[in-house]
């Protein structure tokens, strides 16, 4: 005859040999949850690096000067798509894609460029350094609008139109808006879309036979906005970029702008300069000033003196961009 005592231990056991199985089941459902999500993700292909040429600032590089790596005014693509700062501008992003589909010259409609980006969307993450949290409805709407302003933003520089005072200038309150804010944003690295999307939406978009219009979008770029580079290549013509010299977004545009189709680099393994100017004139180089016609990517050194192009005005910024562009990207094409 069991005893209330021995009745009690049973159950007891018998609660720890529940517990313990639960233990065991809920283990097991974590772990096949976490194989599930492992299984899931894995690839049976390397990941591609080939179209990889948008990158975000390291921070090494950006708490030297934040401001020189940071949008004021306007968001293009996906790095800082939401930010709240910049949210005033994606109204004005809208108003320019309407502009530009009620032209009459237009001879595309919003369907075929959201078929055609549609079908480039794989191409277009695949040059973002990084995976993007963003649906693909989101995302291709947003390469749709940031590409169309971009296109209409430099077509209005370039006097394509007169209406672009009117547009801009007056859409945000103030009248000291300065275009050329904008303009410096739209070269940031971490402000690009791929050339290849705005390209295919500037073909789409372009208006044939008209006088002022641009032939490649190479060429509106070349023609829409001169002063930020102007002050750094001192005089040199721009637009002058060949057609095998691919470029990759805006900003290794003005790259191809800055170093020519007669740029060459010799680099030689064996040989390292200090890290700065004062180390070099510690050891006894002097440095000269070379005539304002040069390529600013020209430097010689012979003799013990190092000549330097000059560098006018503030492309700082610009300039900031592009050596963290070569920084980030080892494998371009400079």
């Amino acid at each position: 005859m069991m005893t209330e005592r021995g009745s009690i231990e049973i159950r007891e056991e018998e609660e720890g040999v529940i517990a313990a199985n639960r233990t065991v089941k809920g283990k097991g459902n974590l772990e096949e949850k976490v194989l599930f999500n492992i299984e899931a993700k894995l690839i049976s292909e390397a990941p591609s690096l080939t179209h990889t040429c948008i990158f975000r600032i390291p921070d090494r590089i950006k708490k030297v000067n934040e401001t020189e790596f940071v949008s004021r005014l306007v968001s293009i693509g996906p790095l800082h798509h939401c930010k709240k700062s910049l949210q005033a501008m994606e109204t004005i992003k809208y108003w320019y894609l309407h502009n530009l589909l009620q032209k009459a010259s237009c001879r595309t409609n919003l369907k075929h460029m959201v078929e055609i980006v549609t079908s480039m969307e794989e191409y277009c993450r695949d040059c973002y350094d990084e995976n993007l949290d963003l649906s693909s409805e989101a995302f291709v709407e947003m390469m749709v609008v940031d590409g169309c302003f971009i296109i209409e933003f430099y077509r209005g520089m370039a006097g394509e139109f007169f209406t672009m005072e009117n547009m801009l200038l007056h859409a945000i309150e103030g009248p000291d808006f300065p275009r050329s804010v904008a303009a410096s944003d739209l070269l940031l690295l971490e402000n690009q879309l791929p050339w290849g999307v705005v390209e295919c939406l500037f073909e789409l978009t372009k208006e044939p036979n008209q006088e002022r219009s641009c032939n490649s979008l190479t060429e509106l770029c070349g023609r829409g906005w001169r002063d930020p580079v102007e002050t750094v290549v001192c005089g040199r013509p721009l637009g002058i970029v060949e057609e095998k010299s691919r470029s990759r977004h805006l900003l290794d545009t003005w790259r191809l702008f800055l170093s020519g189709p007669d740029h060459r680099c010799e680099v030689y393994s064996w040989f390292s300069l200090p890290s700065s100017a004062t180390e070099l004139v510690q050891i006894g180089v002097k440095f000269k000033r070379r005539r304002s016609d040069d390529n600013i990517l020209t430097v010689t050194f012979v003799n013990g003196v190092m000549e330097i192009s000059p560098i006018f005005g503030k492309p700082f910024c610009l300039l900031r961009n592009l050596v963290t562009m070569e920084e980030c990207d080892s494998t371009g094409p400079h």
